[in-house]
């Protein structure tokens, strides 16, 4: 109650700022009296067309967007997709060595954003990195889910996604264990199929895993814990349940307002109150690029993972098995970034540290 009350205060506090308002910010009014008020003619045609593409809360522009386009600028990795369904698209990434390792590498990114946060610009691009090493690099890309999607849950993200891309990373190379890499909540989803794995005494099938900023326990999940409240919850379900998925533009916007100063404030004053386009950025230009999420995943995510945390301890059902983080025994390699606001380095330690305890 304490942290929400400090949360729900700050929000106050840093809208209401003199800075936010151009009667009460000199160098806003300076600006205005130079330029003939131009600033704020600009500033209201961006308004008006951040307004045309938001939904439900504003979504402010973060970057220039028409600055980078896929396959140009971003996702430059050749490769083929093997592999289409109704939930994913896998795709194979071509070799540039002359040999390759044996065991592939599946990477499973989140179903929050897009894929190619694994692939952006090739001299930051995790998956171009790989290929140079001479490993031979597999990568999911999740649907980005409409209303037909919404009653897709864990289940089906766990075994027809997971599990189905391990069994296609078989079928194109023969080889039945990769070494997986999950970023953020791919990360959550990776180990809940190792898990599942375990719990159906199979032979785990992910040699090594590599998990970049993932939660898995939420007793302390930081700020994210501000929404993990039982009538914000059941809000969320009364409307997800309404439209059959989440928006994604409402989830980018709550995000942003997790660092509210920094992703969003400052952009409202450059953008609609001095009138100026943001900067090419590629980071922001996939933060930017959300995708909806189904209502059903949705709400056992927060319930079941968030609220109850049941990997650390009763177990997490999947397909009808209990999952727990001690029955992972795989070699574990974590990374997790010291000023993350989504996912707290702490926090993602206190996880991964109970696979296989």
């Amino acid at each position: 109650m304490r942290e929400r009350l400090r949360f729900f205060t700050r929000q106050y506090v840093n809208a209401m700022a003199p800075s936010n308002f151009l009667a009460t910010n000199p160098e806003l009014l300076k600006l205005t009296l130079e330029s003939d008020g131009q600033n704020l003619v600009r500033g209201l045609a961006l308004l008006a067309e951040d307004l045309e593409r938001s939904a439900d809360h504003l979504n402010i522009r973060l970057t220039d967007e028409s600055a980078f386009e896929l396959g140009r600028d971003l996702a430059t990795t050749p490769g083929r997709v093997v592999l289409r369904t109704e939930l994913f698209e896998l795709i194979q990434y071509s070799p540039t060595t002359a040999t390759v390792g044996k065991t592939p590498v599946l990477v499973v990114p989140p179903f929050i954003n897009k894929y190619y946060i694994m692939d952006m610009r090739p001299q930051s691009s995790l998956v171009a990195w790989l290929v140079a090493q001479g490993q031979t690099v597999f990568m999911i890309s999740w649907r980005n889910p409409g209303v037909a999607q919404g009653q897709a849950d864990l289940d089906d993200y766990v075994v027809d996604g997971v599990i189905a891309a391990l069994d296609a990373v078989e079928a194109a190379t023969g080889e039945r264990e990769v070494h997986g890499i999950g970023y953020c909540i791919g990360g959550t989803a990776l180990s809940l199929a190792m898990g599942w794995l375990a719990a159906r005494r199979q032979k785990q099938r992910v040699r090594s895993a590599t998990l970049f900023t993932t939660l898995l326990d939420f007793s302390q999940p930081g700020e994210l814990g501000i929404f993990i409240h039982e009538p914000i919850i059941a809000a969320l379900e009364a409307q997800n349940e309404a439209r059959g998925i989440m928006d994604g533009r409402q989830l980018a916007v709550s995000f942003s307002l997790l660092r509210e100063n920094s992703l969003y404030w400052n952009y409202y004053i450059d953008s609609y109150l001095k009138g100026q386009s943001p900067v090419a950025f590629d980071l922001l230009h996939w933060n930017s690029d959300g995708t909806n999420l189904p209502a059903k995943m949705l709400s056992e995510y927060l319930r079941g993972l968030c609220q109850a945390n049941l990997l650390t301890t009763e177990g997490f059902p999947i397909h009808g098995r209990k999952v727990r983080l001690a029955d992972v025994t795989t070699p574990l390699c974590a990374v997790a970034c010291e000023r993350d606001h989504i996912a707290p380095w702490i926090d993602s330690w206190r996880g991964v540290s109970m696979m296989g305890s």
